[in-house]
């Protein structure tokens, strides 16, 4: 029988009522095993294990207690009890006669020295030396739990396979729970582990390890394991003073027990390590803003990022704090209050609280979230952690001077997403020490890097960081100037990559501290664009409103091409607008025209003829005043196609005509490549097909002298437009197929999905509906997005098919 089970060990008494019997089902229960295994692992029979748990005051051998005790790998503060409790009943074999009676035989143990065992060896069970030692209940330390708690499923379901019984051998499990500010990482920690109790019999520990709060600093895992060793039974003045002393007690006492240790709001990992049991028994949980990658990297810790929540989640979280009736019952206010708080739990808690705490209907609350100046005034209860202003300033607070710097700056770029060249734009600093820096943001949670090498930022987050930004008017201004400087430099290397043959404009210089991000050719360029053009229409904004008008109309310049060759037609007519209201401030004619000019090539595009038609005069009234004979020309061609869409082809041939004569009188070939091929195709409407593929075979023979590419396909549209319409069904089969290979390299969608239809049209013609249905079906794909009313006519086209 262990040292600590005989008599005088400590002087420990069983609680009342409390059997030997219940104690042994109850450590039974917990190591998971039937009365047949545990039967099995110490070699005492079934029969006696049944009666000892069922029949009170039934005693086994004493040596029958000690396999027992073993086998169920009690701790030194349980085998004083179980000592105890045999000490209670009456320890020794009972005999028939003594059943008969009622008695029970006398002691059977010897008695105990009275002295207790070292500490320092880690066992903590018996006084020694005068100390009376009690039963020690295993803690449960975890905090309350939050009611209505929400989604997460996935998440839960992690954990329990992280952490659970079933998790894999080795050292202790141990997972970081990481995310931004108000995410619910302490609510997730604390809802698994009070919903995985029964997994962690010996105990649960919790500390809150105060990594970012409203006072004081972190507390010192010394601290942390002085807390931990007396909830687990030792006296204070058996806890060692230094820190590798009380962590080797530490994981003695946790050694071969089931504990759950639950280490929440953590900010470093040198302040977890200490805190890690060895046993593999044990479960650990961390929860931080910061990543934590030290500790997945040394101490083989998994990582659980969490993130917001989706729209149907923020509406159950609504719903549980304030009823599913309330929160149907305003639907359009609860989805404006989703919207707002943009997926952060901690933020809609507090909407949710405004709501309840005042009897405010939802859509007063939304109308509150509306302003974002204000929103983060309306996103405080009244409680630091429940202010969402306060709760974000403790992972501000936590940062470097220059990584706190370039926090605030980003709330100047209008996203969605931003790079390292734009970030060392920003802060005027080389990309090389940027990246640290966001590499910083990233893993406080104060960052996502949502792509490789592309980073984003929370609402919420990007409004704090306005407001610590808005008073430091002149850093703002230049840091704004800089990232203006990037992105239009840059854009202007792609545009040039993506069409040289189109009129350059003249650039300012770059700011100092402006980083270019270098291009190599048409695929980058346009790989470049198609990351970057939400940015730059949100930058023509941002321009305009902060005084940057010049920047304003060059960055509609640089996006132009790219808004045109994807058919992003109400990007492009809203683009233009812009870039004519800030030409119109400068007062610039050139730009005013070109602006003119875009709008009405939008309109056009979109259907709206009578709104592009004022925009195409007012064009060539502006370059008739600058004397500009290539703008005029541009504009001729353009109010060719209006004419074309109008279906008033004649007048659209005299001023295809009169743009070719224009750019003739320029030396412009590539102008008149474009006008040979658009006369050549509206001359195939006409019904002059000869006529329509010698002014096209002129704009291919010009395009492939120029190596260009783009135009070269749309002229071979073209000419398969004319064989098309002059009954040669093969010949425009191969040049429509020529145009398709070359539209989808260059990535042209509009003019792809175009081509595609028109290949439709031949097939159709030539008998063959499946391939007809396969081309419009492909087509389909590319037109079936906004702005894409073709795709209707597309459907209608394959539902005539046979």
């Amino acid at each position: 029988m262990p040292a600590d089970m005989r008599d005088g060990a400590g002087d420990v008494s069983a609680p009342d009522g409390l059997s030997l019997g219940a104690l042994i089902r109850t450590w039974r229960d917990r190591a998971l095993l039937t009365q047949e295994e545990l039967a099995g692992k110490t070699g005492v029979s079934v029969r006696t294990i049944r009666r000892l748990e069922g029949e009170p005051g039934y005693r086994p051998r004493s040596r029958s207690l000690r396999l027992l005790a073993e086998a169920l790998r009690l701790g030194p503060l349980e085998q004083a009890l179980f000592a105890a409790a045999a000490k209670a009943a009456g320890s020794g074999r009972r005999t028939r006669k003594d059943a008969a009676a009622g008695t029970v035989s006398g002691p059977d143990a010897a008695a105990g020295t009275g002295k207790g065992p070292d500490l320092s060896a880690g066992t903590v069970a018996g006084s020694g030396e005068g100390d009376s030692a009690s039963t020690w209940p295993a803690p449960r330390q975890l905090p309350r739990a939050v009611p209505g708690f929400v989604a997460r499923a996935e998440e839960l379901a992690e954990l329990d396979t992280l952490l659970g019984p079933r998790a894999g051998d080795g050292g202790s499990r141990v997972c970081v729970v990481s995310g931004m500010a108000g995410v619910g990482k302490t609510c997730l920690a604390l809802h698994w582990g009070h919903r995985a109790r029964a997994w962690f019999p010996d105990g649960q520990l919790y500390v809150n390890l105060r990594g970012f709060g409203p006072a004081g600093g972190a507390v010192d895992p010394r601290d942390a394991l002085a807390e931990f060793l007396e909830a687990l039974g030792v006296p204070p003045r058996r806890i060692p003073g230094d820190l590798p002393a009380r962590a080797a007690l530490y994981r003695t006492i946790l050694a071969d027990k089931r504990v759950l240790i639950v280490l929440d709001n953590a900010r470093e990992a040198d302040q977890v390590k200490p805190l890690l049991p060895a046993a593999p028994s044990c479960a650990v949980l961390v929860t931080s803003r910061n990543a934590l990658t030290g500790l997945v990297a040394t101490e083989a810790a998994a990582a659980l990022p969490l993130g917001l929540l989706g729209p149907d989640e923020a509406r159950e979280l609504l719903a549980a704090r304030l009823g599913a009736a309330r929160v149907a019952a305003e639907r359009a206010a609860a989805d404006a209050i989703v919207a707002r708080c943009a997926g952060l739990p901690l933020a809609l808690g507090i909407a949710a609280a405004h709501a309840a705490a005042h009897a405010a209907t939802l859509a007063s609350v939304a109308a509150r979230l509306a302003d974002r100046r204000r929103r983060l005034d309306t996103l405080d209860a009244g409680d630091p952690a429940a202010d969402a202003r306060a709760v974000f300033s403790w992972s501000y607070r936590a940062l470097g001077a220059e990584t706190a710097r370039l926090f605030r700056l980003l709330a100047l770029h209008p996203g969605p997403d931003f790079t390292i060249p734009a970030m060392a734009s920003l802060a005027g600093l080389t990309p090389e020490r940027s990246r640290p820096l966001a590499g910083e943001l990233r893993d406080a949670h104060l960052l996502t890097e949502h792509l490789p090498g592309r980073y984003t930022m929370h609402d919420l987050l990007r409004g704090y960081a306005a407001e610590l930004v808005r008073p430091h008017a002149g850093e703002r201004r230049a840091a704004l100037r800089r990232l203006l400087d990037h992105h239009l430099h840059t854009g202007h290397a792609a545009a040039r990559l993506i069409n040289p043959h189109r009129e350059p404009i003249t650039l300012a210089p770059c700011q100092a501290g402006v980083t270019v991000t270098p291009l190599a050719g048409y695929e980058e360029a346009f790989a470049w664009y198609a990351a970057e053009h939400r940015v730059l229409l949100g930058l023509i904004s941002r321009a305009a409103a902060e005084g940057f008008d010049a920047h304003a109309t060059q960055l509609v310049w640089v996006v132009t091409d790219f808004l045109y060759r994807q058919g992003h037609w109400d990007e492009w007519r809203a683009t233009q607008r812009a870039g004519l209201a800030a030409a119109e401030r400068l007062g610039d004619v050139r730009a005013q025209a070109i602006a003119h000019r875009g709008i009405a090539m939008a309109c056009s595009n979109l259907g709206r003829h009578d709104e592009a038609r004022p925009h195409i005069r007012r064009a060539l009234d502006l370059y008739d005043r600058l004397g500009d004979t290539v703008g005029q020309a541009h504009t001729h061609l353009n109010l060719c196609a209006l004419l074309y869409r109008q279906g008033r082809h004649r007048e659209a041939l005299h001023h295809g005509g009169r743009a070719l004569d224009l750019y003739v009188a320029a030396g412009d070939l590539s102008g008149q490549a474009m006008a040979y091929n658009t006369t050549g195709f509206v001359c195939a409407e006409l019904g002059d097909y000869e006529q329509a593929l010698r002014h096209c075979g002129r704009a291919a023979a010009l395009y492939e002298r120029l190596d260009d590419p783009s135009n070269q396909a749309q002229t071979w549209d073209s000419i398969a437009h004319a064989h098309h319409r002059a009954g040669r069904l093969a010949d425009a089969a191969e040049y429509f197929l020529r145009a398709i290979a070359l539209f989808e390299k260059l990535d042209c969608r509009p003019f792809l999905a175009r081509a595609l239809v028109n290949l439709g049209e031949v097939h159709v013609a030539a008998g063959a509906p499946d391939a007809a249905r396969a081309v419009w079906r492909r087509a389909l794909g590319l037109l079936a997005e906004p702005d894409r009313p073709q795709a209707d006519a597309v459907r209608a086209k394959l539902a005539a098919l046979p």
